[in-house]
């Protein structure tokens, strides 16, 4: 055989497949292009994080606390110096605030006043736009401001633009004036970020300043490990970091991400094979005469290998091609949704070994997964096909097609743990996936076989009437399960019907009953199709419903827990002017209270043991919150007149907490008789380690200020909320008598009013007050709410959009079963349009089919939903529902696109001569 036959036989073979190549090619890269697009924005991850940890971190130890830094607490990290601990270090001011923009809405903006002379430690801020001068030089002249991009953007794209600041415990009240732009690529520039220097915010007050993060560089690794415990010790619940630790945690964070992605592809690439299986079997089943004709006229097996690898070979490596270009672009849009939801902005890079990577794999899939069709092709026996004899199954060809799934299970993971990079993880996900799929299928082939025998008679008899009854009952009976009520009317629709075909036209219970008969016969590639529509249904459908679910439950948990959707902290010298303007708005509120309160107080000890030592003994794998929760519930006091009969107003008062087995007394409510004392009641989260503090526990808070200091005895616990989810959004969780808060904080008490302000009136008030009051500081919750929910919409088309590639893989296997049926019963479609069946009427008996198979592979996948969101449910302790909508949505959106998919696919298949058929097969 000439050299020149194994490039044309394989090629010219391709060229007629005509469609079928097509749908080859579909398969190969959608797998491909997950695996590629996946992969190209996990490198780009990788690149913002990991290459920049030390300025991310701010250099060698980052130290983030609860409470403020007064200059006095920063001997700390002098003394750490003079030890050789630190060579130098720098005290920031950071706030989270609300700016009002040129249009009147109001920005959110992270704030931080810095010295220029020394900061940045490490790394170099570089400018898109200068008034004149880099970043230290504009910086040093007071009143100057650098924003990010995106700020520049909201404040509308002008240098010189003035920027009203209000800030710090103290409400300093100031403007800047923006006179630089950080580029976009800049780890300095993420976000809404505001620059100013230390001296523009002390120039604004005769109060002392305050930090709220310290950046340090240390000799080396060693000193930056025994300063990090030193300040763990001495300042309780900082946050403290290293540039090696972060690191570590960020290859960590990045090393999951990709695995996750690139899994995700791994799926859409199984998936993908499946079809490459099914569309090799289609090429092939079609030339089972030309290939006994190969065979009679000389050609051995391993000739045949030879064509038909290469055949599959070509397949690969154009679908190969394909799927890396159309990566790319995946990889681009994913990009944008990453930026979007993570507030973190991704250098667009192709990677040149990721990419001809994703071209080796297509080759490697196709290579892998034809492999079985190829074999079964080149043991066609002619005496068989061209006597047209029955095709005879001994125990040997079913004991080799066995050999042969299990060789492609292996070389799909030895595929898998390459492309991942672990062998355990390689193997896990293969053959994890793969015992996973053969469960599911041993119940969807039973399912298929129950479907295929389902009756469809032409008049009622009692039997049938029993069996509808019963699967009426069933589907009444899951309406009941919220989580399955969607699920549930769709099945009452389906069984309801089943009384009404009897009815039907003679033509549709004949197609119906074909359609039902189809399924039965070609259970393997129906439960191949389920399987695929079945994992891409879940996959979206979870990240729909537990999106939705989340954002439910946190708006009826802001909706119907919180008094109040505002807070406004106002210095006490302006609580009456804040009164005032309260007026003019009245008609907008609905409600308000005022309470007295010093904030950013350090909590010292807790019966008198350090409360560093406390948190330094907790349990490392504790479950729950995170220590810092612990600092910021013991921080601040919050003052009510308690003579004049004002009490604390709380979620969950004492006497309703019924956990006292495990907790003890939760006490009591502050009353009259408190009056005057240092009792206060505390969050209910501190009866938990590592604090496990109880009713006459005393806890002492210094204010770093003025150095005033208070110790408070315990009197009750109390939740924020009724419900199970604990947010405390007091301005002090501290609960306690005005002259216990005015002890404490002296000059610094302010006034806090809880405003419940009309939803639509919000952004009004706010600013009517802020223009009235320009030192008060308002928090709209709306504005959070807001912004917490595009956060979590970004975070679900992300995740929706990766989901859908194995929905799309799912879409082109329906695809290439259809082209299969077609394929296997040309014959028996010949027979049909030759005894009066109309192509209209073929075609409608394929919809109905896939339809089913659309239908049942959602209501399945919907059904797994809803089990997963219980599991989580209470896993989580919250009350996540399953839409109705979007589950009966998805499956009937899932069962239209099988059928136009199998419409395109078998039209001109359903519109053969029957003279064709009958002549020549």
């Amino acid at each position: 055989m000439k050299a020149s036959f194994y490039s044309a036989y394989p090629t010219r073979s391709l060229i007629r497949g005509g469609q079928r190549t097509l749908l080859a090619l579909f398969c190969v890269a959608v797998g491909v292009m997950a695996i590629v697009g996946l992969q190209l924005v996990g490198g780009m991850i990788k690149d913002a994080l990991v290459g920049n940890a030390r300025v991310i971190n701010g250099g060698d130890l980052s130290v983030q606390t609860v409470t403020p830094l007064a200059q006095g607490d920063l001997k700390l990290f002098d003394d750490l110096k003079q030890q050789g601990l630190l060579t130098t270090y720098t005290a920031v001011y950071q706030q989270g605030i609300q700016a009002p923009r040129p249009n009147g809405k109001r920005a959110n903006v992270s704030f931080l006043a810095v010295d220029p002379a020394v900061y940045p430690l490490v790394g170099q801020p570089t400018l898109s736009k200068s008034a004149g001068g880099d970043f230290h030089a504009l910086l040093k002249t007071p009143g100057n401001a650098i924003v990010s991009q995106t700020l520049f953007d909201e404040f509308g794209g002008q240098l010189g633009q003035t920027i009203k600041i209000t800030a710090g415990y103290e409400n300093r009240q100031f403007d800047v004036k923006i006179a630089g732009v950080l580029t976009k690529d800049s780890s300095f520039g993420q976000g809404a970020q505001l620059y100013t220097s230390l001296a523009t915010l002390t120039s604004t007050s005769s109060q002392p300043v305050s930090y709220s993060v310290v950046y340090a560089l240390t000799p080396g690794a060693n000193q930056a490990a025994q300063a990090k415990t030193i300040v763990e010790a001495r300042i309780p619940g900082a946050t403290v970091e290293t540039a090696d630790g972060l690191l570590k945690q960020l290859q960590d964070s990045v090393q999951l991400i990709n695995r996750f992605l690139t899994i995700v592809g791994l799926l859409a690439l199984l998936i993908g094979g499946v079809g490459i299986i099914n569309t090799m079997q289609v090429l092939l089943a079609r030339r089972r005469v030309e290939i006994a004709m190969l065979k009679t006229t000389g050609y051995q097996r391993r000739d045949l290998y030879l064509l038909f690898g290469v055949e599959a070979g070509l397949l690969g490596l154009i679908g190969g091609v394909i799927g890396a270009l159309v990566g790319i672009a995946v990889a681009a849009g994913i990009r944008v949704l990453f930026e979007r939801t993570f507030q973190l902005v991704l250098t667009f890079k192709l990677d040149w070994g990721v990419i001809l990577g994703g071209v080796a794999v297509g080759l490697a899939t196709a290579l892998i997964f034809g492999l079985l069709p190829i074999v079964q092709a080149a043991g066609v026996r002619p005496t068989v096909v061209l006597r047209e004899l029955p095709e005879g199954r001994t125990w040997r060809t079913a004991a080799g097609s066995v050999l042969l799934v299990l060789l492609l299970s292996v070389l799909f993971a030895v595929l898998s743990t390459v492309i991942i990079g672990s062998l355990v993880w390689g193997l896990a996900a293969v053959y994890g996936t793969f015992a996973f799929l053969g469960l599911l299928s041993i119940g969807f082939a039973l399912l298929m076989v129950v479907i295929g025998r389902l009756p469809v008679p032409e008049r009622y008899s009692i039997p049938f009437l029993a069996l509808v009854t019963l699967g009426v009952l069933v589907a009444i009976g899951i309406t009941f399960v919220p989580a399955l009520r969607g699920v549930g009317i769709l099945l009452l629709i389906a069984t309801l019907a089943g009384y009404a075909i009897v009815l039907a036209p003679r033509e549709w219970k004949i197609s119906t009953k074909m359609a039902f008969r189809n399924l039965g016969r070609t259970r393997g590639r129906t439960v191949t199709t389920l399987l695929a529509l079945f994992i891409g249904v879940f996959a979206v459908g979870l990240v729909l419903v537990l999106g939705q679910g989340i954002r439910q439950t946190i708006n009826g948990f802001i909706g119907a827990q919180l008094r109040y959707n505002m807070i406004a902290l106002t210095p006490n010298d302006q609580a009456g002017a804040f009164n005032t303007a309260l007026g003019t708005v009245a008609g907008d509120i609905k409600a308000h209270e005022s309470v007295e309160a010093t904030l950013g107080t350090q909590p010292v000890d807790i019966n008198g043991q350090p409360l560093g030592q406390i948190l330094a003994n907790d349990d490392p794998k504790r479950q729950g919150q995170p220590v810092n929760v612990f600092v910021r519930y013991l921080s601040g006091i919050q003052g009510y007149d308690l003579a004049a009969g004002k009490a604390p107003v709380v979620g969950t008062p004492p006497d309703q907490l019924t956990d006292t087995a495990k907790y003890g007394d939760p006490g009591r409510m502050l009353n009259a008789s408190d009056a005057g004392t240092m009792n206060v009641m505390v969050d209910a989260s501190l009866r938990e380690a590592p604090t496990n503090m109880k009713v006459g526990d005393k806890f002492t808070q210094v204010n770093q200020f003025t150095g005033k200091r208070v110790t408070l005895t315990v009197v009750g616990f109390y939740k924020a909320t009724g419900t199970t989810i604990s947010i405390n959004l007091n301005a002090a969780p501290v609960l306690g008598s005005l002259e216990a808060t005015r002890a404490l904080g002296g000059q610094t008490t302010q006034t806090v009013f809880y405003l419940q302000v009309n939803a639509d009136k919000t952004s009004a008030v706010t600013d009517a007050l802020t223009a009235a009051v320009p030192r008060a500081q308002i928090v709209n919750f709306s504005d959070i709410i807001g912004q917490f929910g595009q956060v979590l919409n970004n975070l679900l088309l992300m995740l929706t959009a990766i989901a859908s590639l194995a929905l799309i893989a799912g879409i082109i296997i329906i695809a290439n079963a259809v082209a299969l049926a077609m394929l296997e019963r040309r014959r028996e479609l010949g027979i049909m349009k030759a005894v009066g069946y109309t192509s209209r009427r073929v075609l409608g008996v394929v919809l109905i089919e896939n339809g089913l198979i659309g239908g049942i592979g959602g209501l399945l996948g919907m059904m797994l939903v809803a089990l997963a969101t219980g599991i989580f449910s209470q896993a989580a302790d919250l009350s996540l529902n399953v839409s109705i909508v979007t589950t009966i949505g998805l499956i009937v959106l899932v069962a239209i696109v099988a059928m136009l998919v199998a419409a395109l696919v078998a039209w001109s298949a359903t519109r053969v001569r029957p003279l064709e058929v009958l002549r020549y097969e």
